[in-house]
């Protein structure tokens, strides 16, 4: 389901959205108020455009020049925190493929399921862990306006500028009365979207009319909520008990892995965006790409959690067995999902 073709002779850059975007307020916030609070600034301010930072000009080249290279948004954003990024490069006039978001884990573990082979980021560690994985890095220290390749052997300070690191037990003064979680988490759920967090009307109309209408109908209907699958509930059941806690670590670790991508991602934000909806592990969109590298990843850093993937899809769910992770196969009826009357019309 909406694969688009995908040429391995590209060269695959990874680059966080702090090397795109000057996040010199939202960063103060996030340092002064904790996380909370940042992502309470980022949300309430998610339909302004972010102030474009100095890596924005040469890296748009790169977005640009898709038949040569393909650019993977790789963020410790959360999905809703990452919305405001979407959203501006739309209004720059760029459509980023795929993406992840870690909601302030390290993206690292992920750049080889990726097939990333140079990855720029704002964070020192990050660098450095990348390039003990045989990833080439580049750390750019935005503040002064310095950009270290192999920080490892330049001896990079270890500065924290532009860090979106959630901190364990830090606290925004508003919630100061609500307790930080500090126990095992009791379990990682991975949700595909369509057809399970979602109802299926995409999918119905991507099997009726293929790839190039359905981007044209997710991009005219972006604004416009999905219906809720049957996973709808538990996924909220879930979200609001992580919300009574403060702090990074919650009682369930929730992360998508979804084949959108390009215009298809903002729809699913928006949606999530308007449902209230956040995930506190990591969030993929994979423009069709397998998901059997993101899942092997995913089953490797649970260690001893456990961990289960939900998905609509046969060959999906063999992917995630394949991966070691407990994976079910959700029943849907392609062709009941919640029509779209004002959707494009296809001839």
């Amino acid at each position: 389901m909406m694969r688009h073709s995908s040429d391995q002779k590209r060269m695959v850059y990874g680059v966080s959205t702090s090397v795109l975007f000057d996040m010199t307020e939202p960063d103060e916030i996030f340092r002064t108020a904790g996380p909370e609070a940042y992502a309470k600034f980022m949300r309430e301010r998610s339909d302004e455009p972010l102030p474009l930072g100095k890596g924005f000009k040469n890296l748009r080249r790169s977005f640009e020049a898709d038949d040569f290279l393909e650019v993977v948004l790789c963020s410790r954003n959360s999905p809703l925190t990452a919305r405001r990024a979407i959203l501006t490069l739309l209004d720059q006039g760029i459509t980023p493929g795929r993406s992840f978001f870690t909601s302030g884990k390290s993206p690292v573990p992920f750049l080889d399921a990726y097939g990333i082979r140079h990855f720029r980021t704002a964070n020192y560690e990050d660098a450095v862990a990348a390039a003990k994985m045989g990833v080439f890095s580049t750390y750019h220290d935005l503040r002064g306006n310095r950009t270290v390749n192999n920080p490892e052997k330049r001896g990079a300070p270890k500065t924290k500028s532009n860090v979106l690191v959630l901190p364990g037990v830090q606290k925004a003064p508003e919630d100061s009365l609500r307790l930080v979680y500090s126990e095992t988490v009791i379990g990682h759920h991975i949700f595909d979207l369509d057809g399970v967090v979602f109802g299926t009307e995409s999918e119905d109309f991507f099997r009726r009319h293929g790839l190039k209408a359905y981007m044209n109908y997710e991009g005219a209907l972006r604004d416009k909520p999905m219906s809720k699958g049957p996973a709808f509930e538990i996924l909220k059941y879930y979200n609001d008990v992580n919300a009574r806690f403060a702090g990074s670590k919650k009682p369930f670790e929730l992360s998508l892995v979804t084949a959108r991508g390009y215009e298809a991602t903002l729809r699913a934000m928006e949606t999530l965006h308007t449902w209230g909806i956040d995930f506190s592990g990591s969030a993929h969109f994979l423009a069709g790409q397998d998901k059997g590298p993101v899942l092997a990843v995913m089953s490797e850093l649970a260690q001893d959690t456990s961990i289960e993937f939900y998905d609509d899809q046969t060959r999906n769910v063999e992917k995630g067995s394949q991966a070691d992770i407990l994976s079910g196969e959700v029943p849907t009826l392609l062709g009941e999902g919640e029509n779209d009357p004002d959707g494009p019309k296809v001839a």
